[in-house]
């Protein structure tokens, strides 16, 4: 039995000594990219990980059955404990290592992150197995994947909310511009669409209105069809398309969500019903941009 835990054992620093190896020769070369903001706090880097590597070692004294009786919960407990020490190595790496918290080092940050997962399991098995000889360190070093967890979710935040906000592109009522009928060839591929818009932008009420909409047909070219149309067939209750100065409001268009989409598709007017996507039966949403 103690032949093979050490066969166990030497396979698994073997392929952990080669993971530190391979994460050590790419984070030199990431350092010589970043020398000289990285070089005042060489020191510190060094000293930072082998404090993190103390924390690796000190939970794995929980194995201990006189501290936690059953696997089960102390693979819950490790998880937990290296999720918040991931949170606090993410504060402390950017309080205390100045090179850190740039946006253009975060590779650098993520490989200094796993090497001291690496180096800092190799501490976990070691005082696990004079704790405990059930044999279960292996199984209990991957919770130490949860370390790197908020590393990668605080980077995904910054990558999302660097997005720049999608400007919309608005569609006007032609004014005092006559629209030539459309070509045979645009009225083909009819499908029913509904559109769902206010007569007037103070209307409380929202009117829905299904159309046939050609596929090969801008969207916009449509949408100017069907308020002709409609003011036409109504005339005590038309759409308005121009603000109380005579200036055309401009138009946003979506397309209505679903239960199980969450995602706003808004809908380009100067495409067609066909390159948006809009299919039989969709609602879409046709809405004023009031300034």
């Amino acid at each position: 039995m103690e032949k093979v835990i050490t066969n166990e054992l030497t396979k698994f620093l073997i392929i952990i000594g080669a993971a530190v190896l391979a994460l050590t020769v790419l984070m030199s070369r990431m350092i010589s990219k970043v020398k000289e903001l990285y070089k005042p706090y060489r020191k510190q880097t060094i000293i930072y990980l082998i404090i993190a590597l103390l924390f690796f070692a000190i939970i794995a004294l929980a194995a201990s059955p006189s501290i936690i009786s059953t696997p089960s919960s102390a693979l819950i407990a490790f998880q937990a404990y290296f999720l918040l020490l991931g949170s606090a190595h993410l504060y402390f790496m950017r309080e205390n290592l100045k090179w850190s918290g740039n946006p253009k080092v975060f590779y650098l940050e993520l490989i200094y992150t796993l090497l001291i997962g690496c180096i800092g399991s190799i501490a976990f098995v070691f005082v696990y197995r004079q704790f405990n000889e059930n044999g279960l360190e292996y199984a209990m070093i991957g919770s130490i994947l949860l370390f790197v967890v908020p590393l990668l979710f605080f980077q995904t935040f910054r990558q999302a909310i660097s997005i720049p906000p999608k400007v919309l592109k608005e569609w006007y009522y032609p004014i005092n511009q006559e629209i030539e009928e459309p070509e045979d060839s645009k009225l083909r591929n009819l499908r029913v669409i509904s559109f769902e818009f206010r007569k007037h932008a103070n209307d409380p009420e929202i009117t829905n209105f299904r159309a046939k909409a050609p596929a090969d047909m801008e969207f916009g070219q449509l949408f100017y069809y069907f308020i002709n149309d409609y003011n036409e067939r109504d005339p005590h209750s038309k759409v308005q398309y121009t603000n109380s100065q005579g200036e055309a409001y401009g138009w946003i268009f979506y397309k209505k969500p679903k239960w199980n989409n969450f995602l706003t598709q808004y809908i380009d007017a100067d495409k067609t019903i066909n390159t948006n996507r809009i299919k039989e039966n969709e609602v879409i949403i046709c809405m004023r941009s009031v300034q």
